[in-house]
């Protein structure tokens, strides 16, 4: 059993979502324990603006669906409500406990069934690391703990609750968690977290690409995002994150990736966008592949079909964000084959700069120095003119 460690900690109250705040204070008012959950109470605690508001309650889904209007019942394995509030998203889940625990203790594997409702303890202890396993009351300004997540914090160490090889078995993704949580808040990954790392990397051949894609994507949105990908290097996992990708790492124009990729996560202006953080990587990933790359910006065809089939089988990228990609270098092209944009056609400069491949290429090429100076500053200020 765990210990519930009660602590009187008033997290920082102007950075608590007001919404989030709302919908806690309505489920207890309806006699529902409601806490703040997972990554926004880690964040708070860490002094980090959080992003996601996640919500746990003893309230069953049909009745937050009740006190919550207007709200969606969502999930098949996993059901939650789903609120949407001025753009934000809100997560309801109800207290869980592991569906596995009723069963033989040496049973391993992906967890079917995730919809046995339980305490908050339960929860507590079905969550992936202790510092995802903070319950928070910003009512009362109450920390429950119940994993020694808090000493975790204090010792910056990500830690897995439960067997590191159990739970990574159950969901391999978790293992690309540790290592973004770990880069994410300078933290080290604990020792026997490390070690099942390392033993079972091959485990993410398992999970289905749309979850690594997702994962791909946060790991771009970190500003130590080269150094995280080597990191997946050398614990094995880039192979089956991105064969390609880890072939790269291994031959010696790695630095040249390495320097490319640092200066193109500098320079994205979007990262909610993925069309910029694909384009930064797959521009390092050519600039380390094929000589001259950033001076011709093409490829041959038979170098497009190999990329291609990267992007689709190994990155998840859509068929739009595919096309995107090699519109955006023709466009760039075309972009330095212009002496004097000054001197163009008003209806010439119009149309390239609502081109869709605009936002994209000005990243690029503001990385990468693709266009002279003068020239990149009249087109981002021409791209943001026109999106006032």
């Amino acid at each position: 059993m765990a210990t519930n460690v009660k602590h009187s900690l008033p997290l920082n109250k102007e950075w608590i979502d007001s919404q989030a705040l709302k919908i806690v204070k309505a489920l207890q008012e309806r006699n529902h324990t409601t806490y703040l959950v997972g990554g926004c109470v880690r964040d708070l605690l860490l002094e980090l603006t959080p992003k996601d508001w996640d919500i746990a309650t003893s309230a069953l889904p049909s009745e937050i669906n009740k006190i919550i209007r207007p709200s969606y019942i969502i999930g098949r394995r996993f059901k939650l409500v789903l609120v949407k509030r001025y753009g934000q998203q809100y997560e309801i889940s109800t207290f869980r406990a592991n569906a596995q625990d009723n069963n033989d203790d040496d049973v391993t594997g992906p967890i079917m069934d995730d919809n046995t409702f339980g305490s908050p303890e339960e929860d507590a202890l079905r969550r992936d690391f202790t510092i995802n396993s903070f319950f928070y009351d910003p009512v009362k300004c109450e920390l429950h703990d119940y994993t020694g997540g808090l000493s975790d914090i204090e010792q910056r160490v990500v830690r897995m609750i439960g067997d590191p090889h159990i739970r990574i078995q159950e969901d391999p993704l978790r293992m690309l968690r540790a290592l973004r949580f770990a880069h994410k808040a300078n933290f080290q990954i604990e020792g026997s977290l490390r070690s099942a790392i390392c033993e079972l990397a091959e485990q993410l051949d398992l999970s289905v690409l749309p979850r690594k894609r997702e994962e791909l994507l946060k790991f771009l949105r970190l500003p130590t995002a080269t150094n995280l990908i080597w990191e997946c290097h050398d614990l094995n996992l880039l192979k089956y994150l991105s064969p390609s990708l880890n072939h790269i790492l291994e031959n010696d124009d790695s630095d040249l990736f390495h320097m490319k990729l640092s200066h193109g996560i500098e320079s994205v202006s979007d990262m909610e966008n993925p069309n910029e953080l694909f384009a930064v990587l797959l521009f390092s990933m050519l600039s380390a592949k094929i000589p001259n790359f950033s001076e011709k910006l093409e490829v041959t065809e038979q170098e497009q079909e190999s990329l291609t089939l990267t992007m689709k089988n190994e990155l998840g990228m859509y068929r739009l964000e595919q096309d995107l990609f090699f519109q955006t270098l023709s466009f760039i092209r075309q972009l330095q084959e212009i002496s004097d944009p000054k001197r163009i056609r008003d209806r010439y400069r119009q149309h390239l700069v609502k081109n869709n491949s605009m936002a994209t290429a000005l990243t690029l090429c503001s990385a990468y120095k693709l266009l002279p100076g003068p020239h990149l500053y009249y087109w981002a200020n021409e791209y943001f003119k026109s999106h006032k």
